[in-house]
């Protein structure tokens, strides 16, 4: 992984965690990419005496992170701030922090009130310019931007290439594919596998949430159409993200149950499709290069370089640019002239759900701007879903963005996640009491235990469940069709308090399953599916592992959406 440091002590670089010249205890830090005042623009070589190597003067500034700034938002800029700023070099410093012509700003968005006076003057300012000459001087800007930053670029190529290859390398017995968003991480990832395995036929898969911007969709088709050699696949759910948000509420910073629906569920469903044979061994596992980078959050962070997936059991992942910045991605990008989302030229630094909670106020502005009937209907969902749940404050709860940290189902109905116990007259079990009445559809939830016997007399339902590993009686239910009662007897004498909960689990899921294919994601056998909205453990494939009861709390998404705080 690439990544620049300068020791404190002697000030060397080096891109290792280690000074070469003060030795393995010196301290060091991460570098900051060299900025030069006189070129307008970051420049990472500089000689050894700290000059820039295009115009000879001294790298007086240091940033994070620094990436370019497009027409497009420079005049959107230039309406907000009243400033002629498209015919300026602007970089973006993030957390809406600009370097314009070499001055610092910082845009409030709190301050910005009147969206809608906004964007007519924007559209009335794009109607006027020359934008060819305009497109002209900014193609020339970047061309000296890519030759004040080519050793850079070489570095990363070089590094990137060699370590796609290490990991192809060690993981032949995988099938590698390209996780592709259509966003700017993964337009650098797809051509970097590509050219380090110099071979164009490596299978791309395209999760579609149904909640893509209209930009990543046509942007996704264009790269479709300008590489027909490459094996695409989209994926997306059947489920309406808008009748789920009325029923568990929309989804949150803490409680994000619309990737594991709309994005990873689809995903593994096709997975468990594709399987291949050589020489008599089967490859059922995966390979997945993606756009995942440690810049991005602390939870990415953890995962490291190369990983299992934490969201599809099947796959190993790996991430070519983990230690890139935004500046290494843009480099990249504009050095191999690859053809990018054009929503990155509007100002949005990520172009991931358009109502994503983890968006920025800057990302909601700009849809504003862009997607304005999207925005406000998705707005007023949100005035009508707070008020539900009984938010007096209902305005300042969603435009405050509290709804992001909403943490449980308080003020929904969810007496469906719970289960009742009760004695039994014979000792010898232990009554459940669920909400959705008994069914042979149940029986699919008893199979990651071991295997059943099954028996049915004048209605009344028995069923034997034998360890799946030692083949022993674990336990024995009896009920009947169509009833709510499940009466639960152990054979165990150890862990039966576990054994319990597992059960009970199992039984939460079946009251509360939506067919919602995140189940589908935790099985690395693939022995889950949840096609044509029926729930399915294939017997042949399940090895009773149970880690699909212990994968969500109460063992199922939906009770971890709904189940309240307190409970």
């Amino acid at each position: 992984m690439i990544m620049r440091y300068k020791c404190n002590i002697c000030g060397a670089f080096s891109h290792e965690e280690r000074c070469k010249t003060c030795g393995e205890d010196s301290d060091m830090e991460k570098v900051q990419v060299p900025y030069c005042k006189y070129c307008k623009m970051p420049v990472w070589g500089t000689d050894s005496d700290g000059r820039c190597d295009i115009c000879g003067n001294y790298i007086e500034e240091y940033y994070g992170d620094i990436i370019p700034v497009f027409l497009e938002e420079k005049v959107l800029l230039s309406v907000i701030y009243d400033k002629e700023i498209y015919k300026q070099p602007v970089w973006s410093l993030g957390s809406n922090r600009y370097l314009i012509d070499n001055k610092k700003k910082r845009l409030n968005i709190n301050k910005i009130k009147d969206t809608k006076e906004i964007s007519k003057k924007y559209y009335d300012l794009i109607e006027t310019l020359d934008l060819e000459t305009l497109i002209n001087k900014e193609n020339e800007f970047i061309e000296r931007f890519i030759k004040a930053n080519k050793e850079r670029f070489l570095e990363l190529e070089i590094e990137g290439h060699e370590y796609v290859v290490d990991v192809f390398n060690a993981n032949k017995n995988r099938i590698a594919f390209v996780s592709f968003s259509g966003g700017k991480d993964s337009i650098v990832v797809s051509d970097i596998v590509r050219q380090a395995l110099s071979k164009n036929n490596i299978l791309h898969i395209f999760g579609n949430t149904t909640l893509e911007m209209k930009n990543t969709i046509e942007f996704i088709d264009e790269f479709k159409k300008e590489n027909p050699s490459i094996p695409f696949i989209e994926v997306k759910s059947d489920k309406d993200f808008m009748k789920l948000c009325e029923e568990i509420g929309p989804p949150t910073r803490i409680r994000g149950w619309c990737c594991s629906i709309f994005k990873s569920g689809p995903i593994s469903q096709i997975l468990n499709t594709i399987t291949y044979e050589d020489n008599g061994i089967k490859h059922d596992k995966f390979l997945t290069f993606y756009g995942v980078r440690a810049e991005e959050s602390s939870a990415r962070n953890k995962y490291g370089r190369t990983s299992n997936s934490p969201k599809i059991t099947s796959q190993k992942v790996v991430s070519p640019v983990y230690g890139w910045l935004d500046y290494d991605i843009w480099l990249y990008i504009l050095t191999r002239r690859l053809k990018y989302n054009y929503a990155y030229r509007l100002g949005y630094r990520r172009v991931g759900c358009w109502c994503c909670p983890n968006n920025s106020k800057w990302s909601e502005f700009l849809n504003n701007i862009y997607y304005e009937n999207l925005q406000l209907q998705w707005t007023e969902f949100l005035y009508n879903f707070a008020q539900k749940i009984g938010k007096k404050d209902y305005k300042e709860y969603v435009d405050g963005g509290y709804w992001k940290a909403r943490h449980g189902g308080a003020g929904l109905n969810n007496d469906h996640t719970k289960i009742d116990k009760t004695p039994c007259v014979d000792k010898k079990y232990e009554n459940f009491i669920i909400q959705k009445s008994y069914s042979d559809c149940f029986d699919e939830y008893l199979k990651p235990f071991g295997s059943i016997k099954k028996s049915v007399k004048n209605e009344m339902v028995d069923i034997l469940v034998y360890d799946g590993k030692s083949n022993k009686k674990l336990f024995e239910i009896e009920t009947r069709y169509d009833s709510k009662i499940i009466k639960f007897m152990p054979y165990v004498t150890k862990n039966v308090t576990l054994l319990k909960q597992r059960f009970e689990c199992q039984l939460r899921k079946y009251q509360l399953c939506i067919k919602c294919s995140a189940c589908d994601s935790v099985c690395s056998r693939g022995a889950i599916s949840t096609f044509n909205n029926i729930y399915k453990i294939d017997s042949n494939k399940c090895i009773h592992c149970l880690k699909c009861i212990a994968k969500f709390n109460g063992g199922c998404l939906m009770n971890e959406v709904l189940i309240k705080k307190e409970e």
